[in-house]
């Protein structure tokens, strides 16, 4: 009895210790199970948030794109940019919204598909503002071509006008001209007969002129008697006296007769004294005014004579060898020379 009661205790144990040993192993694999859904949970959600995030790098690269893309259409076409400003607001507004959740941390499903719809839709937009942009350029493009055709036809217009202006001018012009031709032959006619009258003037004068030969100058010093001495030395003389000769002129009315003499210097400097008797004259041969030293009136007879000018000067003479012109009527009619030491 005792025997079979510690059979039964034993066969008891033997059977607990079997279900403890079954429960341990079920929980064992319950744990197992349990591991390993969560292991392929992370890993699906890991790979769920990775791709999410591809998908959301893909949708911001797609986005820089599309910027780039608007932001060239704008830049290429500012001067109409003012025409598409209702496309434009839109499209900010899309932009503001799709940047607002590119920029979130979070990124879920929800997320990247509403991304995905405003992203459709701002693709929508920016190509209909393309083609707006597209078709206001053509139609601006027409509008330039139009304008240059009417620009052309003024141009034209313009061109035939100018031609006739221009053929109308020439007409009157050749008639000025041949007007101014003749009014020229006419002036040019009295020119000549004038011109003939002068120098018949001219050679009348020159050749009225009276004639001077034998001139001869010398330094003279005054004494205080009034007396005048033949000098050599410069610091000596006090003034120059040009003598000639009047040779008879048929030609030459009688009468006073002025007569112009020019003292020049070494230096070739003429000796003009306003005060002294000095001043200009015009030289009838060449035209070109001229100084002279002094002049004297010669009362010319009509026969021969002689005849001198005294010609007065301020400072003391210099040395060397001196030149005498004489010039009636201002044609040059003799001249010499005296050395002074």
């Amino acid at each position: 009895m005792n025997d079979y009661q510690d059979q039964s205790n034993s066969s008891n144990g033997n059977s607990k210790r079997i279900y403890y040993i079954a429960l341990i192993g079920i929980l064992l694999l319950i744990n197992g199970l349990l591991f390993y859904s969560n292991y392929k949970m992370k890993r699906d959600n890991t790979m769920q948030v990775d791709s999410l995030q591809t998908e959301k790098a893909s949708l911001q690269a797609e986005y820089n794109t599309m910027l780039q893309e608007l932001e060239n259409y704008k830049t290429q076409n500012s001067t109409l940019d003012s025409t598409l400003a209702g496309t434009q607001g839109m499209i900010e507004q899309q932009k503001a919204k799709i940047e607002q959740l590119l920029r979130g941390s979070g990124t879920s499903r929800k997320e990247l598909e509403q991304t995905k719809a405003l992203m459709a839709s701002l693709r929508t937009n920016v190509d209909e503002y393309k083609l707006q942009i597209e078709a206001l350029t053509a139609a601006n493009q027409d509008l330039t071509n139009k304008n240059s055709g009417l620009q052309q036809d003024i141009g034209k217009q313009r061109d035939t006008i100018k031609t006739l202006a221009t053929d109308k001018e020439v007409l009157s012009t050749e008639k000025q001209q041949l007007q101014t031709e003749k009014e020229g032959l006419t002036s040019e006619k009295e020119a000549l007969t004038q011109d003939k009258t002068q120098l018949t003037q001219k050679v009348s004068r020159a050749n009225s002129v009276i004639r001077a030969a034998n001139i001869t100058a010398q330094a003279v010093k005054l004494r205080k008697n009034g007396k005048e001495v033949s000098v050599k030395s410069n610091k000596r003389a006090d003034e120059f006296k040009v003598c000639f000769d009047i040779v008879p002129n048929a030609a030459a009315r009688p009468g006073d007769k002025e007569i112009m003499a020019r003292i020049i210097n070494p230096k070739g400097e003429v000796l003009a004294v306003q005060e002294l008797g000095g001043g200009i004259f015009t030289n009838e041969a060449t035209g070109e005014s001229m100084q002279y030293t002094q002049k004297a009136m010669v009362d010319y007879t009509g026969d021969a004579g002689q005849a001198c000018v005294n010609c007065k000067h301020n400072a003391e003479f210099m040395d060397g060898k001196y030149k005498v012109e004489l010039y009636n009527e201002g044609y040059y009619i003799g001249g010499g020379q005296v050395t002074l030491k």
